[in-house]
């Protein structure tokens, strides 16, 4: 009988966790995001027990106190996604995700809020009270549908998208049409709902550091900077932004009217890459480990190739570049690896190990192989 491992150890039920414990359980998932983490666990929590989902026996739930929306900013593959979708699945609160880029304002062709709503609604199993409360909805891409000048008409797609989330922010009542059926529809209440918008908005330090420029110049980008090194100044400029920047950047005064909060997330360097490489669960490193053992393929990693591909993923587009890094260093023993095991026992997995030239052409090493238990 397989004996439990030293890791599996219990976890806590969502109703038992306090703001530094949903943290730590967070920071199993996304790594390097210290702060991030710690204002999205007290956002959860408060979000919970406003809806009624979570309760602690020291007041009754109110809906009219629900958490005000909120916006996530960070480069790309920082882990905005990750984090709202790991938050929601811990505390047990149904969860939606919408790339704004396919969104229209309310009456015109595509996507619109009532997809929005209806998608969320899809996720709870087609309950409608359980999507009203407690509903998380991540908005993503947000920075896409800034405004933009148009000579064709309106502009459908960018503040026109933004003026019809308003109706989402502002905890309305939306009538939402169902999707490939013909007069069928409800209405939905979305007060009970958190309502969270992220994007990497590109550009946006350059206009801060104008803003800013003469009080916190020390910040400002030199000629000679390094691509990481400017990466990091337009983080810690990122963390001044007003709502004045986001509107000069393109968004509506109404819609950064009612952010509540505005998280700012880091950009992951090398360490924090190789950090996510070997600490997080369920990573890309676990995803190519499961498939070559599939084969009948045992990976091993060398220190310098895991080096190596988080030092290219700092280069690239951060967490996002690990898969197809990976996926790159293992090509050629996935290719040729089920040839090489059909002329070996059955029974056996084939140890391949792969340092860091297995990024230029694949290469890899038959080391052993180890009989399965």
């Amino acid at each position: 009988m397989p004996q439990p491992q030293p890791d599996e150890r219990r976890r806590p039920k969502a109703a038992d966790l306090s703001p530094p414990q949903i943290a730590a359980e967070l920071r199993r998932h996304v790594i390097g995001q210290e702060n991030a983490t710690e204002r999205m666990a007290i956002l959860v929590r408060q979000h919970a027990l406003s809806a009624g989902t979570m309760r602690i026996g020291i007041g009754p739930p109110d809906p009219d106190l629900r958490c005000g929306p909120a916006l996530i900013m960070g480069p790309t593959g920082c882990g905005k996604t990750l984090l709202v979708r790991t938050a929601a699945a811990l505390m047990g609160l149904p969860y939606s995700y919408e790339d704004c880029t396919s969104l229209t304002e309310t009456g015109f062709v595509g996507r619109d809020l009532s997809s929005v709503m209806d998608s969320l609604v899809r996720t709870c199993g087609g309950s409608i009270s359980r999507a009203e409360n407690g509903g998380v909805v991540f908005l993503d891409e947000a920075d896409k549908v800034r405004r933009k000048p148009s000579r064709n008409g309106p502009d459908i797609s960018g503040e026109g998208v933004q003026r019809s989330l308003l109706a989402l922010m502002d905890g309305s009542t939306v009538q939402v049409e169902v999707s490939g059926k013909r007069n069928v529809g409800f209405r939905i209440r979305t007060s009970g709902m958190l309502v969270l918008a992220g994007g990497a908005f590109v550009g946006l330090a350059d206009m801060i550091q104008k803003r800013t420029r003469g009080r916190a110049g020390r910040i400002g980008f030199g000629a000679r900077e390094s691509h990481r090194d400017r990466r990091l100044r337009e983080g810690e400029l990122m963390r001044l932004v007003l709502p004045e920047d986001l509107i000069s950047y393109g968004m509506m005064a109404e819609f950064c009217g009612r952010l509540a909060e505005i998280i700012v997330l880091d950009d992951l360097g090398p360490e924090q890459l190789l950090r996510i490489l070997t600490e997080s669960e369920e990573g890309p490193l676990q995803r190519a480990e499961v498939l070559a053992a599939r084969e009948g393929i045992e990976l091993a990693w060398t220190p310098r190739l895991l080096a190596r591909i988080a030092a290219e993923a700092s280069e690239g587009l951060g967490a996002r570049s690990l898969v197809p890094l990976i996926s790159r260093a293992t090509r050629r023993v996935m290719f040729e690896g089920a040839d090489l095991v059909r002329k070996r026992s059955s029974q056996d997995l084939l140890r391949v190990q792969l340092d860091a030239d297995a990024l230029d052409g694949g290469r890899y090493r038959v080391v052993r192989r180890r009989r399965e238990a």
